[in-house]
């Protein structure tokens, strides 16, 4: 049996062009220019003035510089979650409008739906209010405090002075 001839390679006709390793690379088209970067966008002209405000942690200035919360629907989203956030944080009878707008700014905002979760987790968690540390809340008024002195004044005596032999005499007034 005789050897097995070992596979040649498959002759080039001669129309097809033959690799040089010497010649001149192939043209390439250049890379088109990189697409200009747009700026960003100019930011609005009412939210300049807010940002001091914002700083100084003044709620009630941008309340009142951006309106009710009932027309907090007509500004622009980045408004409308400020207005919602300003209104949270100053007063408590709004507290439930308040989420329903930054729920649908924050939708607008992210490009999501209103109803979605998404919207509504990330706008109760901006809206939210932080608990007041003790020595942060306000003290009582003066007739509380002077109320809460005496109460413990009568009863601190009263406990103290059964502790200290008031029992006998108290069983020997009950007789």
């Amino acid at each position: 049996m005789p050897p097995p001839e070992p596979p040649q390679a498959p002759q080039a006709s001669a129309d097809a062009p033959r690799f040089d390793p010497r010649a001149d690379p192939p043209s390439v088209r250049p890379a088109p220019p990189p697409a200009p970067v747009s700026a960003p966008p100019s930011p609005e002209s009412r939210l300049l003035p807010l940002e001091r405000m914002i700083n100084d942690n003044d709620w009630r200035a941008v309340r009142e510089e951006l309106g009710p919360i009932e027309s907090a629907g007509s500004l622009p989203p980045n408004l409308a979650l400020l207005a919602a956030i300003a209104h949270r944080e100053t007063s408590e009878e709004s507290g439930q409008k308040a989420i329903a707008v930054g729920v649908q700014a924050t939708a607008k905002l992210l490009a999501v739906a209103e109803d979605g979760a998404i919207a509504g987790v990330v706008a109760r968690r901006l809206l939210r209010t932080n608990p007041v540390r003790f020595r942060d809340r306000k003290a009582p008024a003066a007739s509380v405090s002077l109320l809460i002195v005496l109460v413990t004044l009568v009863l601190g005596g009263t406990l103290g002075w059964l502790l200290s032999g008031g029992w006998s005499v108290l069983r020997n007034l009950l007789r």
